[in-house]
């Protein structure tokens, strides 16, 4: 296998899903060309196993719901013109015939 640096870009103020191989491990945060970016540390190789990741980019100085059914990891920020989106990492993730 081989080791790769991933590079992904988000959508800012959606929840974003990503597949990434099964042992990605988020290095960092940050922009590209004003661009919200996310940078994976893979172990690669023609039968890794993806998975899918999900991701949602909150703005400073706005509320959002604190769900039941799914938890959250903070990531980090990114800065985009006068904008600071914070990113987490959504998890354990119960759809409404699952709650």
């Amino acid at each position: 296998m081989t080791n790769y640096i991933w590079e992904t870009s988000f959508k800012a103020g959606e929840t974003n899903k990503i597949k990434v191989p099964e042992d990605a491990k988020l290095l960092s945060v940050g922009t590209v060309n004003g661009n919200i970016c996310v940078w994976f540390l893979v172990d690669y190789s023609e039968d890794v196993k993806l998975v899918e990741r999900e991701f949602e980019l909150v703005p400073s100085n706005t509320a959002f719901e604190k769900e039941i059914t799914v938890e959250r990891t903070y990531i980090g920020t990114a800065v985009v013109n006068l904008y600071a989106w914070h990113v987490f990492e959504r998890y354990n993730i119960k759809y409404f015939e699952e709650a």
